[in-house]
């Protein structure tokens, strides 16, 4: 078994502990639209092997930090992936590498140095330019009020919803291209919400 499907299963194992119930959003279900979004991505560029392992390693751990730590999932979720990793014998340069594309998940991460962290960007941010993003999004805000006590009035999502979008921008050509019309379709629905 290759070592893409051990962590693979993995993460699938850890995603079943019953503490997941509690996130309607960030779950396996996301997870899964992530690593889709990786390989999606990664398919349409020239990438190593060795590259496209480490980003879809990354996109499998990044968010298993939710279930010990809401506020510091992506630390959480660094520690999960390094102490996996180190236990199946992966070389410390990959694990550095996996470290950082996971911070690049992180709401105040600025700095996208190189292909990997704007396609974990990309991935993450998918659901801007999918479709369902609304339905995602009722998702996430029934997960915010359980576990950051977060009440917003409609008008006080929408509002959200709306600054989200315009300031959540792909990063990749290939997500522009493809996403990025989805994306002004959701932000003009959203501001027609308001």
């Amino acid at each position: 078994m290759s070592i893409l499907e051990r962590v693979e299963k993995h993460a699938r194992k850890e995603f079943k502990r019953n503490t997941w119930k509690e996130f309607p959003y960030h779950n396996l279900t996301h997870t899964e639209s992530v690593v889709s979004l990786c390989k999606e991505i990664t398919a349409s560029m020239n990438l190593k092997k060795r590259d496209v392992e480490l980003l879809l390693i990354a996109a499998w751990f990044h968010d298993l930090g939710y279930s010990k730590s809401y506020a510091n999932h992506e630390d959480a979720s660094k520690k999960m992936a390094k102490k996996y990793l180190q236990k199946e014998g992966y070389d410390s340069s990959g694990i550095k590498a996996i470290m950082k594309l996971i911070d690049s998940t992180r709401v105040d991460h600025t700095s996208y140095r190189g292909k990997l962290e704007k396609i974990m960007f990309d991935a993450d941010r998918g659901s801007i330019g999918q479709p369902n993003f609304y339905e995602l999004g009722n998702l996430l805000r029934k997960e915010w009020e359980t576990h950051q006590f977060a009440l917003f009035s409609d008008d006080g999502w929408n509002a959200l919803q709306v600054r989200y979008l315009e300031n959540t921008q792909f990063k990749t050509d290939y997500s522009r291209m493809k996403y990025g019309p989805q994306r002004l379709k959701n932000l003009e629905e959203a501001r027609k919400k308001l």
